[in-house]
């Protein structure tokens, strides 16, 4: 469980550096339930995406009764790779399903993720409007999961949809806002490293 915890992290802050070999034994030594899900989830957005959705399919045929298997777990490994290829459209269309679970809050519903690969897709796609919305969404909401990871996350994610529609004045703010939050984080994080150097470009 540590290490699918610790993969699933590593993937969302960018760092793929271990994912796949972090994830795979974490499924040699649980292969379903929670430890799968997340395992899986970081494997999908570090470039494993069509072993994932193998992964994920399997256990959905062994869960046909599972709703939030069929209405979140598997559509959301499904659209982080059609993200990773490019198709960002395709990953909103199979995202819709989820969207009844978008404010669920327990550890197995995947707190705000759902929402984030939709804002992530409607970003690529350059409806900066509509990602702003999904982004909204988490921040608005904080408490229903205050530790996730997509709260940074989707702060960041605001700033570069801001800089997209070329309201360099808001992302400033957005930028300084997330920099804050993130005075404390490891320098050498990817993602705090980008954000950075995106901020310095405002300046």
């Amino acid at each position: 469980m540590v290490n699918a915890i610790l993969a699933f992290h590593k993937a969302n802050y960018g760092d793929c550096t271990g994912v796949k070999d972090l994830a795979r034994s974490s499924l040699a030594e649980s292969p379903r339930g929670f430890n799968q899900v997340y395992s899986v989830l970081a494997m999908a957005q570090c470039g494993q995406g069509p072993e994932a959705e193998k992964l994920i399919e399997a256990e959905g045929r062994n869960s046909p009764l599972n709703t939030l298997m069929h209405a979140v777990h598997i559509p959301l490994i499904k659209a982080i790779g059609q993200l990773n290829r490019g198709n960002a459209a395709s990953a909103v269309a199979t995202l819709e399903v989820s969207r009844p679970y978008d404010a669920a809050a327990g550890p197995l519903s995947l707190p705000y993720s759902a929402v984030w690969v939709r804002g992530q897709a409607l970003l690529q796609m350059k409806k900066n409007d509509e990602a702003i919305a999904e982004f909204k969404k988490i921040l608005d909401y904080p408490g229903r999961f205050s530790v996730s990871q997509f709260i940074p996350l989707a702060r960041l994610s605001t700033a570069r949809a801001l800089v997209a529609k070329g309201d360099n004045a808001k992302a400033k703010i957005a930028y300084q806002d997330l920099l804050a939050f993130w005075k404390d984080a490891d320098a050498d994080l990817p993602v705090v490293v980008q954000a950075k150097a995106e901020y310095g470009k405002l300046q």
